[in-house]
């Protein structure tokens, strides 16, 4: 999920770091996602911290954070101190490429100062180096700014989700947007590439549809975060 941007601070880039965590981020990644949930902005995520639920000892955070081919979490730092992540994991059948990106948070004071832009193409480009064409994200109803983003770098409305439940216990609708990490926001598709397109997204729609189906039968995670 994705949060909204609301303030600006210029920023020079070069003063920070992007990376991929790792596993000795742990404590650093869970303090920052504590933070996310105690200033009031749990009500952009779901499905990230709904696995996070989950994780119940080091040794899983640790592995959860560590970067496979699969999954990885490109983490923003400042003068050592980690200000900002992104999530980006493998989405549905390996074979279809599609990643979603997601756990995606930068503080307030940086947003507008071109740092979220910054982590968004970090994204991007480990995606394409693992082999992945097309991203997939959800973005809550209301945070319309993200939406408009979103927009402009060439993503792709499909459909909504429904009564989502949000990590700060509320419940809001979600887009859901996809892109062709292959092409730029400007440059018309060939028809070879809007046909893989669209068979990338009847793959994500099936999926989904699946998942939705398999999630109704199976009971609610408890554990606190």
């Amino acid at each position: 999920m994705t949060v909204r941007v609301e303030s600006e601070l210029p920023i020079a880039h070069e003063r920070v770091l992007m990376r991929p965590l790792t596993g000795s981020d742990s404590a650093a990644y869970r303090r920052l996602r504590q933070h996310v949930l105690d200033i009031g902005e749990g009500k952009f995520y779901s499905t990230s911290y709904t696995v996070e639920q989950q994780l119940t000892s080091e040794q899983q955070w640790r592995e959860w954070l560590t970067e496979t081919p699969v999954r990885c979490t490109i983490g923003s730092f400042m003068e050592g101190d980690l200000i900002g992540i992104i999530g980006v994991a493998c989405y549905g059948d390996p074979r279809h490429r599609i990643v979603e990106f997601n756990a995606s948070w930068i503080p307030p004071k940086y947003r507008r100062s071109g740092l979220a832009r910054l982590a968004r193409d970090r994204a991007r480009r480990w995606s394409l180096e693992h082999g992945y064409r097309y991203g997939v994200v959800d973005i809550r109803v209301d945070n319309t700014r993200m939406q408009e983003l979103r927009r402009n770098e060439g993503a792709v409305y499909l459909y909504t989700r429904r009564n989502v439940t949000w990590a700060d216990g509320s419940t809001a609708d979600t887009n859901v947007f996809m892109e062709d990490l292959t092409a730029g926001a400007e440059s018309p598709r060939s028809l070879e590439q809007a046909i893989a397109f669209a068979e990338a997204v009847l793959a994500l729609l099936k999926h989904d549809h699946y998942s939705d189906t398999q999630s109704k039968r199976a009971p609610a995670a408890t554990t606190p975060f």
